[in-house]
């Protein structure tokens, strides 16, 4: 069975469909072919946790998502 796509993440359209999660919990992955070793610093933008309908969360508190 296809995963659904996520919806509501600015990546979702450069995701990928993930080949090597035979589990099913990671449906989906993000791969870029840079050349890291060009870099010698990075930005990362802030971690949004995902809450879309599909999310793996079951009954965890949204306190427990945001633990820094």
């Amino acid at each position: 069975m296809k995963p659904v796509a996520y919806s509501g993440i600015a990546s979702s359209s450069s995701l990928q469909p993930n080949q090597q999660d035979e589990s099913g919990r990671v449906p989906y992955r993000l791969s870029t072919q840079a050349d890291w070793r060009k870099y010698g610093r990075l930005i990362v933008d802030p971690v949004v946790v995902y809450r879309g309908a599909d999310n793996q969360f079951g009954s965890m508190q949204d306190k427990d998502k945001a633990i820094k």
